[in-house]
């Protein structure tokens, strides 16, 4: 059974009752699709979205509404965060706590008019940054962030549309994943800083601009605003 077969019946409600006790998960060994009544063990879910992602992403898929199953497979996974909140937080991809304010961090997300889904919010920045410059003649891989990144070094965009590229992205982000929301809104009145040698992006060695943080705090505050 094809992906697309299966959650036919669940397009309708937005896929209300998948990934639920009584709607059942999906599942995937590698060479058929089906619904289980358990909910998957953290690593076949990691292999469930590779899976999905690349069922998703092909030609062959008519699948309307793929937002919504996005938002429901982000859900999946749990997120563990500190009970009391710092006054400062320093994040990276390798960092125990608040690793998913990273663009590394694994999440799925659609940008508006594309309907490719990414893995990860640097790949679709960098993606974004390739096609805004005109040079689309070597997108990055969906499921490579860190070769994505070391791709858009090489392309030159001025500093303030990097800005608008990234609040695009961290948009998208953050609103399809309920959970990473959460996360962010969490965090409320802590100063965030990227703690990466970038001195655009991050701290840099000490002066840098920290413009992920810096755009990171601009989101939650928006998104605050909207919760009361």
């Amino acid at each position: 059974m094809t992906l697309h077969q299966l959650l036919a019946p669940f397009a309708e409600t937005n896929f209300e009752n998948l990934f639920t006790p009584k709607g059942g998960f999906l599942s995937f060994d590698g060479k058929k699709w089906k619904v289980i009544k358990q909910r998957p063990k953290q690593t076949n879910i990691d292999d469930l979205t590779r899976s999905l992602v690349s069922e998703l992403n092909s030609p062959e898929c008519q699948l309307e509404n793929k937002r919504a199953l996005i938002e429901k497979v982000n859900a999946l996974t749990p997120l563990r965060l500190p009970r009391t909140v710092p006054d400062e937080i320093h994040f990276s991809s390798k960092s125990k706590e608040y690793s998913c304010f990273s663009n590394f961090y694994p999440t799925l997300l659609q940008l508006d008019g594309d309907p490719t889904i990414y893995t990860s919010s640097e790949i679709a920045y960098q993606t974004l940054k390739r096609q805004f410059s005109g040079d689309e003649n070597q997108l990055p891989d969906v499921d490579a962030p860190l070769k994505a990144k070391k791709m858009g070094r090489k392309l030159e965009v001025a500093q303030d549309d990097k800005l608008g590229l990234m609040r695009i992205v961290l948009r998208a982000k953050f609103t399809q994943n309920p959970t990473l929301s959460a996360a962010l809104r969490s965090t409320k009145g802590a100063h965030l800083f990227e703690a990466t040698k970038d001195e655009f992006w991050g701290e840099g060695s000490g002066n840098g601009q920290n413009q992920l943080g810096q755009l990171l705090m601009e989101l939650r505050a928006h998104q605050i605003s909207e919760f009361i």
